[in-house]
């Protein structure tokens, strides 16, 4: 997305005034970028992709504005009860994960002139925990205001500042004409984020200076040791203190949604660690238990290893955004011992570039 702004520099130091004005396009540009992702249908549109109890509603006027009516190009269309209430929303489960990177809309189908104007977007991987689309453009904390259509029949689609990972979505629209009403798809690839390991066990992906830990064992037993198929790992001085911890700085922002661990790397050495909670945050200042399972609203504990060569993966119920993570042994077999790697998406930062395009001088 580009926005044009024209600045005035006068030269005062000049006996004939002149006056420069530039035309600048100032472009945010996605470091994290899914080829081929926003002309990718998920299929909302398709009945045999996404059947008709795959919707839901807030509510509906009636039966020709049901939810499962809200197809892209479908005969028809959803609309809410009322036009009053600023929470209604239409739902689709896509029934799997998605990388989300574009959403379309139309209007209402028939004879009527209802279409929603403008609207917002809410996501969420279980159902349970929702997040409202944010800005690109801000610091997090602006809503994004997705602009919708300007008639019922032609299809206007919105790139998204950054994918997310998505299985269940909601389209809230926040203004409209006549009426709230919407025809949706939505663009993206199906990527198993816990296949994407972040580098972790690659040392010019997370350098040995990313690794840092409440303790040391030896000089064998070091923070950095412990990337996972390494050739020790990492253990802490005593095996007493509960507040024992292996931390790792990903270098940005990542959606995390697995961890996988090992023992001792070290011939010979039966430790490993047979269980471990997650600590995350987003600038190692404030850390979080956010890693709790949402179906006990407890502190998540993480099966460890039973032997200390193979490697245990263990998925997050729900994605977490964090840049450093900490792991914490809670039980052990014989020391408290980790080499670990953890598996993401990155989260998009954006690179602002400033460039001339038109230079004009009046004297």
């Amino acid at each position: 997305m580009a926005q044009e702004n024209k600045m005035v520099i006068h030269d005062n130091h000049m006996k004939i005034p002149k006056t420069y004005y530039l035309s600048l396009m100032l472009f945010a540009i996605a470091a994290h970028d899914v080829i081929g992702c926003q002309n990718s249908p998920v299929g909302i549109a398709d009945r045999s992709i996404i059947p008709d109890d795959r919707f839901t509603a807030s509510s509906y006027y009636n039966a020709r504005y049901t939810p499962k009516n809200a197809r892209l190009n479908g005969a028809k269309g959803w609309a809410p009860k009322t036009t009053t209430d600023p929470n209604d929303y239409l739902q689709i489960d896509l029934g799997e994960v998605f990388v989300i990177c574009a959403v379309s809309t139309q209007g209402y189908e028939w004879t009527t002139n209802e279409w929603t104007t403008e609207y917002k977007i809410s996501t969420s991987v279980n159902n349970v925990n929702w997040s409202i689309y944010k800005s690109g453009y801000t610091n997090g904390n602006v809503d994004k205001l997705f602009r919708g259509n300007t008639d019922k029949t032609t299809v206007f689609k919105n790139v998204l500042d950054y994918p997310v990972l998505v299985r269940y979505i909601r389209f809230i629209p926040t203004t409209f004409n006549s009426w709230k009403a919407l025809r949706v798809e939505a663009y993206g690839i199906k990527k198993r984020c816990q296949d994407s390991p972040v580098g972790i066990a690659d040392s010019s992906i997370i350098p040995d200076d990313k690794f840092t830990a409440s303790s040391q064992y030896d000089h064998r037993y070091v923070p950095m040791n412990a990337r996972l198929n390494g050739d020790t790992g990492w253990a802490p001085k005593t095996k007493l203190d509960p507040d024992d911890y292996l931390q790792i700085d990903l270098g940005q922002l990542f959606e995390l949604c697995a961890v996988a661990t090992q023992g001792s790397g070290k011939h010979g050495n039966n430790e490993w660690t047979t269980e471990y909670k997650l600590l995350t945050s987003l600038d190692k200042v404030n850390w979080t238990t956010n890693t709790w399972t949402y179906k006990t609203c407890t502190n998540k504990l993480f099966p460890g290893n039973t032997e200390s060569k193979t490697v245990v993966k263990n998925a997050l119920d729900y994605p977490v955004l964090a840049r450093f993570i900490r792991f914490i042994p809670t039980r052990y077999w014989k020391w408290k011992v980790l080499r670990v790697e953890v598996y993401g998406l990155k989260k998009p930062l954006y690179q602002l570039v400033l460039v001339v395009v038109k230079y004009q001088t009046v004297i």
